[in-house]
């Protein structure tokens, strides 16, 4: 099992500008973190206190603050 993941609302409100099918990527991104899955890889960004894992092969990143076994999502974008 993989970590426990939280959400702020910068993170939901912008889930919300996704369109549906984006959006549904991304909780099935997320989801896979937390079931641990190997095929979303969580990183460290370098030069900060963040981890990112990617959402699909457009580009499209979630950004987390990571404590201990909690995950907390805090942005998504398009890579860069």
């Amino acid at each position: 099992m993989g970590p426990q993941v939280g959400f702020t609302k910068e993170f939901r409100d912008r889930l919300r500008k996704l369109d549906s099918d984006v959006q549904a990527e991304t909780w099935e991104a997320a989801s896979k973190v937390v079931e641990g899955h190997t095929a979303v890889h969580v990183h460290k960004l370098e030069g900060t206190d963040y981890v990112a894992f990617g959402v699909n092969r457009n580009a499209l990143r979630v950004i987390c603050l990571r404590e201990s076994g909690t995950l907390l999502l805090v942005h998504v974008d398009q890579h860069d």
